[in-house]
């Protein structure tokens, strides 16, 4: 199957979109928009979430450096956000809409939000995988539909 016609198919599943937050050694703020979010494991001990970046990304090697990091699910009106962060790195310029939990930055309007701690990574081609282990969520606006990625258009 040719590269593209594997994208082509690929961009027809329907994926939420979320925010990856972190905060640097000198309490910056950087986000990015990610489409790519699963379940781990979600026994009650060992809840975990993977998210795919690319390698050697920004973001990803902040959250391999401060082992701490939000995942943000974006509610359905949430598409100007999930713009901004589309970049691969965007440092965060809207701290009002941020809260910390143990200084890790959460997005307040997310649909619903977890608090991670780093646990490893693995690199496929030019991509990493990112495995968390789950320390809290946050639920904001759970009545609220997620927004939705599909068709390389949001929904």
């Amino acid at each position: 199957m040719k590269d593209t016609e594997f994208r082509d198919l690929f961009s027809k599943v329907a994926n939420t979109v979320s925010i990856v937050c972190v905060s640097d050694e000198k309490n910056n703020v950087f986000g990015s928009t990610i489409s790519s979010l699963g379940s781990a494991s979600v026994e009650k001990d060992y809840q975990k979430i993977l998210i795919v970046l690319r390698k050697d990304s920004r973001t990803g090697n902040a959250i391999k450096k401060q082992n701490k990091f939000s995942i943000n699910v974006l509610r359905e009106n949430q598409v100007d956000l999930a713009k901004q962060f589309s970049n691969q790195f965007t440092q965060l310029d809207i701290k009002k809409h941020l809260k910390f939990d143990k200084n890790i930055p959460i997005l307040n309007q997310a649909l619903f939000s977890f608090a991670c701690t780093f646990e490893k990574s693995f690199e496929i081609d030019g991509n990493e995988i990112i495995i968390g282990n789950v320390d809290s969520s946050f639920h904001v606006n759970t009545d609220s539909k997620p927004l939705i990625y599909s068709n390389r258009e949001y929904s």
